[in-house]
């Protein structure tokens, strides 16, 4: 039985439009993006908005995840570094705790510099960083072509081992002294 042949369709034929054509797609979609960063943090994102205005500009997705703020930047392009910061000010701003930054692809500066958030920042405010790039599919088969299927892949998130093991030994450093 021949399963077909699939092929990468660009992201800007799927949704011509960030704003008015991914994002909104995206929110009624977040289980995908949910099962993308589940593997290490299982979260529920509830009470979403969209295009949310924040100071000059607009956050994509503000929500919660249970008591704590999500907030998911997304594009349609290569991560760039507009981006990132749009990522940093909004979770200053909202007070967010989960930062998702959804791009086409990431550069490696870029992922290095998820990797150094969630390496280095204050283990205590519980913050956490992911990186998650998507791509859409068609599969062709017998003269007929499937919708476009969205794939998510976190490139980069947390390592919660890593924070954990930081957590007991700060913990025990403290005990210790007491």
């Amino acid at each position: 039985m021949e399963l077909g042949t699939w092929e990468k369709v660009p992201l800007r034929k799927a949704w011509p439009n960030e704003a008015s054509d991914f994002t909104p797609w995206l929110e009624q979609h977040l289980p995908e993006l949910q099962r993308a960063i589940h593997a290490l943090a299982p979260i529920t994102i509830t009470d979403t908005q969209t295009e949310i205005t924040t100071g000059d500009v607009r956050c994509d997705i503000l929500g919660n995840v249970g008591q704590d703020k999500i907030i998911i930047e997304n594009m349609l392009d290569k991560s760039d570094f507009q981006h990132l910061g749009k990522c940093i000010t909004y979770a200053s701003i909202h007070k967010a705790k989960h930062i998702v930054w959804v791009a086409e692809e990431f550069k490696e500066e870029h992922l290095s510099a998820i990797d150094w958030l969630n390496e280095n920042f204050n283990l205590d405010s519980e913050i956490n960083f992911y990186a998650v790039e998507v791509s859409v599919i068609q599969i062709k088969k017998d003269g007929v072509t499937s919708p476009p299927a969205p794939h998510f892949n976190a490139v980069r998130q947390p390592d919660f081992d890593i924070k954990n093991q930081r957590q007991e030994v700060e913990h025990r450093e403290y005990s210790e002294r007491k």
